[in-house]
This record gives C-alpha cells, sequence and structure tokens, in this order.
C-alpha cells in the first residue's frame, strides 16, 4: 500500500503483482493523481508532509497516511473520494433546498444552473469560471468597497420569483473592518427567511500573484531563480490561505 508506488517500484526494480495505490484508487473524474498531502488533509483531516524542509518527505508519515486512505476507502466504498466541483455545487444547492423548506414550511422550486435563479458577483475572471455557460445573472465586482457590491443586498431583498435563490459571491477586502462593515449592512436588511454562509480566506488574492511568480521563474527558460528564502514564503502563505474561517448564519 502507498501512494504513486510505481516510483518506488521502478527505483528499486520491482514488479509486484499485489500493489493497492492510493494516487490510482482517488484518481478524479478526469483522469488526474490527487497529491497524497492534498486528499490526507481533505478525506482523514490530518495535516502530513510539515516541516520538512529540503530535507523531503517522511517515509513513515506517507505510509501511514497510504494505508488509512485505503482502509477508510476499504471500509466505506467508492464514495469515500475527493468530491468534483460539479458535485459539491449539487450538494449545496440541495442543502439550500431543504433548509428553505424547513425554515419557510413550504416547498420551493428546483434549482438549477440553467433557471436563472442563481446569481454571481465577483471577478471577471471568477464569473468566467462559475458562471458562463448558464442563464444565470453575473455582476463584475472585484472587492467590497465597490459601489456595485450594493446590488448584492438589492437582490436579496428582491421579492417572488424575482429573488435568487442562491447567490454567490467571491470578493476582495482589504481589512477586517471592510469585512465586518459589508456584512453588517447585508444583515440589518437581509429578509429573516434568508440564509447566509461566509467563508473567510486570508491572502488569496496575493497567492495566486505570488504563485504565477513562482511558476515563471522556476521554469528552465527564465533567466531569474526562485529562491529558497521565497519558497519558504511561498509555503508560509499557501498555509495561510488553506485555512479558512465559516460563519453559518440563518
Amino acid at each position: 500500500v502507498g501512494h504513486s508506488l510505481e516510483n518506488d517500484l521502478h527505483s528499486i526494480r520491482t514488479i509486484h503483482n499485489q500493489v493497492v495505490d492510493t494516487a490510482v484508487l482517488f484518481r478524479s473524474n478526469e483522469n488526474r493523481k490527487h497529491a497524497l498531502r492534498h486528499l490526507t488533509s481533505v478525506l482523514l483531516n490530518r495535516k502530513i508532509q510539515q516541516n520538512h524542509g529540503n530535507h523531503g518527505h517522511c517515509s513513515v508519515e506517507d505510509a501511514v497516511a497510504s494505508l488509512s486512505l485505503a482502509i477508510r476507502r476499504g471500509q466505506e466504498g467508492p464514495s469515500f473520494r475527493l468530491k468534483s466541483k460539479s458535485e459539491a455545487q449539487k450538494n449545496i444547492i440541495h442543502l439550500l433546498e431543504e433548509v428553505k423548506a424547513n425554515r419557510l414550511g413550504c416547498e420551493t422550486y428546483p434549482v438549477t444552473r440553467e433557471t436563472g435563479s442563481f446569481v454571481f458577483v465577483g471577478s471577471s475572471e471568477w464569473i468566467k469560471e462559475h458562471a458562463t455557460g448558464t442563464r444565470a445573472h453575473a455582476l463584475e465586482c472585484d472587492w467590497t468597497g465597490d459601489a456595485r457590491s450594493k446590488s448584492i443586498l438589492a437582490w436579496i431583498k428582491s421579492e417572488g420569483r424575482r429573488r435568487p435563490s442562491l447567490l454567490v459571491s467571491n470578493l476582495s477586502a482589504r481589512c477586517a473592518e471592510d469585512v465586518s462593515s459589508f456584512l453588517s449592512s447585508i444583515l440589518e436588511e437581509a429578509p429573516l427567511s434568508t440564509v447566509i454562509m461566509v467563508i473567510i480566506q486570508y491572502g488569496s488574492k496575493q497567492m495566486k500573484e505570488m504563485t504565477k511568480l513562482r511558476r515563471a521563474m522556476k521554469d528552465p527558460r527564465s533567466s531569474l531563480s526562485w529562491t529558497s528564502d521565497q519558497e519558504k514564503k511561498w509555503k508560509l502563505g499557501l498555509e495561510t490561505t488553506r485555512t479558512c474561517q465559516v460563519l453559518w448564519i440563518s
């Protein structure tokens, strides 16, 4: 049992007929391999490969993580896996329908990406990724201080079928005070039937820019080199962005 065992078997020039490879076991729908660190973090809620620096991974730690993943897969079956974006989106939609039905005591009309009952508010790049090819409403807005962000409250306060069943926004904020002020303005006027989930991720925009720079500088054709200090800052920033705060308001 291991992860990406073809590398280990190739190194020791061995063919083994009984192999459980978690890299293959947990392949994505696009036939793409997931990193062991990512699988362990999401599926087992455990962090591995921390603080090893340039000394590589701990083979014992990796082996234990792979074995734990394989055992859980054997116990729970194919349902124990990473969810695709489309599956995660369906789960959110179904959850929203259940919450609305329970709170309002009535049936809700079907919610799909094609009904136009979705609203997306965010940067042009984010909207292109999430709203392209749908009949959903979309508004470009980069940060909480933008005047266009007020349209979120206008949509929430809409009545009848004009009111979206799901509004998703992805906005940047300069500081905690901006987030607090923005949320306060929403909560003060939002109807009581509104269910709000807020996910706060720190340093996301900076990390995207830093990751692009890292990719460019680590390119063999680049005349610039990516230093060890930059790598440490990048890893620290990456760990920070992976830690989110979630607020559920209903």
